[in-house]
């Protein structure tokens, strides 16, 4: 009997605590969704993923959004994460179709683009136009 006691009296407690104290974590996080298009070579991206990386050296600090890009379009909402408002390093990456009608799907398109944004909470679309790379 005395286990179920310590464990009602002690483990419960800490148990309920420690949820609360995430969730109350996760409340401060306000993701922001974005949309737009992606493009290589005039040509959407077929299939791609792009990252929004908070930028620490510009004094931005949060969790990472990101998306998966369909035929040259990307939504954080449906397919990803909201990014954080501020300063962000935005990475992306492309590959063909998995049809194989445009090379190795397994080969990216290019190697992962790089650039810097700013984004505030009433920005809601970013076009990303990717440059050759050599």
């Amino acid at each position: 009997m005395k286990r179920k006691s310590y464990f009602n009296v002690v483990i419960i407690p800490l148990l309920l605590g420690g949820l609360m104290a995430v969730e109350g974590c996760k409340s401060e996080i306000d993701r922001h969704n974005l949309s737009g298009q992606v493009t290589f070579r005039g040509k959407p991206v077929r299939v791609g993923l792009i990252v929004f990386e908070p930028d620490i050296t510009k004094g931005n600090r949060g969790p990472q959004g990101y998306a998966q890009i369909i035929d040259g379009q990307y939504e954080t909402e449906k397919f990803g994460k909201g990014a954080i408002v501020g300063a962000l390093t935005v990475e992306i990456t492309g590959f063909p179709p998995v049809d194989g009608s445009a090379g190795n799907p397994s080969v990216p398109l290019f190697p992962p683009y790089k650039t810097q944004v700013e984004i505030t909470s009433e920005t809601t679309t970013l076009d990303f136009v990717v440059p050759e790379q050599r």
